[in-house]
């Protein structure tokens, strides 16, 4: 009896199930062991490789991802913490000063007005002086302090004048009458210096 290969035409002769046939319990085993391995690796190696300290405990993944949920979470708080902090236009407090800033006069216009009050009084240019405003809105006051010069012995009369101006303006509530005295200086002749105090509506 002599030993003799499958020729080629026979080797195509067998059929593919008679091939799968003997491959599927090799293929059985090598997927129920590699599922095996895998399992194990999943369970008891990769936990060894994952698991870090944060904040001085051990977290692994499931943990980490809870982490940093909560972390993002507070850092939007915060973000929006500061948005309001920084940016307070919705604030009670801050539409409260806004709101007390419009009903006080501006300092600019009063000042303005002020002066052009003053240079209304006589023709003489700087006759009434001012010096200095010192306005304290809280109070809704204004105190003025200068001198009449330039108008002789008539000081104490543009003095007077000018506080009936300022009594006819409309923004003022009224006028702390000042001391009206004359006094002679070389360089400015005859003059008044005053401080006076007014209100305002």
């Amino acid at each position: 009896m002599t030993n003799s290969l499958p020729s080629p035409e026979q080797m195509l002769q067998v059929a593919p199930h008679a091939v799968l046939r003997r491959i599927a319990f090799s293929f059985l085993l090598f997927a129920a062991v590699l599922a095996a391995l895998l399992a194990l690796s999943f369970y008891l190696l990769l936990p060894l490789f994952t698991t870090v300290e944060i904040a001085g405990e051990e977290r692994g993944i499931a943990e980490l991802k809870a982490y940093r949920s909560s972390l993002q979470s507070r850092i939007t708080k915060a973000e929006e913490q500061r948005t309001q902090l920084v940016l307070p236009i919705h604030d009670e407090g801050y539409a409260a000063l806004k709101r007390e800033r419009r009903t006080r006069y501006p300092l600019l216009t009063l000042r303005s007005e002020l002066l052009q009050e003053a240079s209304k009084v006589v023709a003489q240019n700087d006759a009434v002086h001012v010096s200095t405003i010192t306005y304290a809105p809280a109070e809704g006051s204004v105190a003025l302090t200068g001198d009449v010069r330039f108008v002789g012995p008539r000081s104490m009369t543009v003095l007077a004048q000018f506080v009936e101006a300022l009594n006819r303006m409309p923004m003022v509530a009224s006028v702390r009458e000042p001391k009206f005295t004359r006094e002679e200086d070389p360089p400015l002749g005859f003059h008044s210096p005053f401080t006076l105090t007014f209100t305002l509506q």
